[in-house]
Order: C-alpha cells, then structure tokens, then sequence
C-alpha cells in the first residue's frame, strides 16, 4: 500500500510517534532512495511501529538504542542514476499543464478569428512558464540549503519535525507562484502554439512509450500492477476507523459539560438517537448544498458564455466539473445515506450494539 502512510502516522502515539517522526525527518533530509522507495520503507516501518504499539513493546525493539545508526541502515541513498531515472517523472506533469495550454490557444483563436489564419500563427505566452521554471530552481536551491543545515542536529533539535519541515516547503511554494504572478507580466516571450503543443505532446507520447517498454520487461505486461490504494479510499477507510472513539469522546465531552450543569447526563440510547436525528439533517443539508452548489455554478456558466462567447463559457464549464464534482460526490453520499455518520449508525445496527461499545470494539 504505497503512498499512504502519511495517512496512518497518527495513530502513533507517544514514543512511538516520535521515533517515527524522527526516522522520517531522516529520510527526507537525506536523500534516502527514490520515493517510491522511501515511501514503501516507511509504510513498513509504520507497521511494525504499529504492531509493536498495540502488543505494549517498546520502539527501541525495532531500533535499538542507536537510532541514528539505525537509519544509516535502514535507508540507502539514491545513486545518481537513480535520480536521473526519477527526472522524467517530475516533468509529465508541466507538460500536460503545456499541452492543454498550447491546445486552448489555438481552439479560442480559431473560433475568435473571422479571418482564416495558419495554426502556426497562434502565438502562447511563455512568460509564466519560463518564470516559474527560473523561480523553481531558486525554491529548489533554498530547499536544498536549509535540509542541508538540517541534517547535524536531526537527533538534537526537539522542535525540527518532519511537519515543520513540508510547511516550510509549501510556504516556498506559496511564495513562488506569488513571485510567478507578479513578475510575468513584466516579460514578453511569445512563441507559436504549436511548437508548445508538439514539444509537450512528444514528451508526453515517449514518456508513456518508454515507460510501457520498462513495465513490459519487468512486468510482462504495459500496465505497472496496480498494488496501491486510492487516496480517497484511504482517507475513506481512515474516517470510519476513527468515528467511533471521536464519537465516544463527544459523548464524554456532553457527559463532563451536563456535569458542570448539575444537569443528569446524557444516556447511551440518548445519544444514539440524537446521532440519528443529526444524520437525517445532514442528508437534507447536503441536499440544500447540493441544489445551491449547481445553482450557482450554472448560473456563473450561462452568464459567462453570453458576455464572453461559447468557448469561455465551455472552459469555465470544465473548471467547475474538475472542482465542483467531488464536493458534490461527496455531499451525495450522505443525501443517498451512505455518509461516514450513517455508515457506522448502520454497522452499529448490524452487530447490536450502541456507538460507545463499537469504539470499545475496535480499540481492541
């Protein structure tokens, strides 16, 4: 299950979660094999971290006292021709992001220019990519540098977490698509639509080509097996492990609060049905959303493509499809009563017991 242990880490606690943390800071500073590596290697030791959590055994039994040693051991760093491999991956991304790019110049052109013209008169502004590749490798350096003086006081500094350490990163990255805004308007670098178009298209094609060759010998097949979990499954299946204990802490929270009151507490059955009858209201919530959501969205689409033409209008009409379809997937679960509270209430049905005893169940 590749790419999911950051979703898993906080259910260390204690010692556990911090013998992690610090592993993990380990690798991140230190180049520690390619990501698919690292990202494999740390789900590992996440389980075994787990295991030993849950059996009582200290973290020390899988690292032993030197943990610094233990990481030297643990990780290998990536060789160069590893890290060479890995480059043409870091790039597929910017050049779909160019292909639509060059695409959409030259389909608005061509439906906002009465006069026939030659496709390779359509000229797309490079002035943002040329910006935010130079600001990049700026970001890319400071990162560098500050890892760099990261790494001798791993094991010293209390305060360095591996969390501080991706808010630094997203923080730079915040800053450089600022930096991007504000400084492309300042150059002019203009070049015709299609030289976009092919270069990023031939990159995409032998991308794919060479990469359906290299699964084809490993694998026999052009199809990498598929051995990893959706995101979105993953936070799914995280939610619903951990709804009951949140729930039972709300019950105790209401309990502790009615206390205070001198008020009786509140019952199990009590709290069962008020769970139930906030279930319902979340269906007919989302219901409202929902209707307000498409509401809205088709009114912004309709008006876009009456002042500004068809082909704005279909442009905003897939922006909103890739931003808007899973927040209504998402509400649309609970109006169909498939909601994370819904599902336990009704799992809570199935084996007979209240929504207090489930938790107690699965702390087990």
């Amino acid at each position: 299950m590749n790419n999911s242990y950051t979703l898993y880490k906080d259910k260390l606690k204690g010692e556990y979660f911090e013998v992690f943390d610090r592993i993990e800071l380990y690798g991140i500073t230190h180049n520690a094999g390619t990501a698919d590596e690292f990202e494999e290697r740390m789900m590992n030791f996440l389980d075994d971290l787990l295991s030993a959590q849950k059996n009582g055994k200290p973290a020390a039994k899988i690292t032993g006292n030197d943990i610094e040693g233990f990481c030297r051991m643990y990780f290998e760093k990536a060789t160069i021709r590893e890290r060479l491999a890995a480059v043409p991956k870091s790039f597929i991304f910017l050049a779909w992001i160019m292909l639509i790019f060059g695409l959409l110049e030259i389909i608005i052109t061509a439906f906002e220019t009465e006069a026939v013209i030659s496709v390779w008169d359509v000229q797309a502004d490079m002035a943002p990519c040329i910006i935010g590749g130079m600001v990049g490798l700026i970001i890319g350096f400071i990162i560098e540098i500050l890892i760099t003086a990261a790494r001798p006081v791993i094991f010293k500094a209390k305060w360095l977490t591996s969390g501080r350490i991706y808010i630094m990163v997203i923080a730079l990255f915040v800053l450089g698509v600022i930096a991007v805004m504000i400084f492309e308007s300042d150059i002019e670098a203009e070049t015709p639509a299609m030289i976009l178009v092919l270069a990023s298209g031939g990159y995409i094609i032998l991308y794919y080509v060479v990469k359906a060759v290299i699964n084809l010998k490993k694998h026999g097949s052009v199809h990498k097996p598929k051995d990893k979990v959706s995101f979105f499954k993953l936070v799914d299946e995280n939610v619903i492990n951990d709804m009951p204990m949140e729930l039972k802490k709300r019950y105790e929270k209401i309990n502790e609060k009615n206390l205070k009151k001198g008020k009786s507490p509140v019952t199990p059955e009590e709290y069962m049905e008020k769970l139930r009858k906030e279930a319902i209201n979340d269906r007919k919530g989302n219901f409202v959303v929902i209707v307000i959501i498409m509401t809205v969205c088709l009114g912004v689409i309709i008006h876009e493509a009456i002042t500004a033409g068809l082909i704005n209008g279909g442009i905003m009409l897939l922006m909103y499809i890739v931003i808007e379809v899973p927040i209504l997937k998402w509400c649309y679960q609970d109006v169909k009563g498939q909601g994370y509270k819904a599902r336990i209430l009704k799992k809570c049905d199935e084996l007979g017991v209240n929504v207090l005893e489930l938790a107690d169940m699965d702390e087990i």
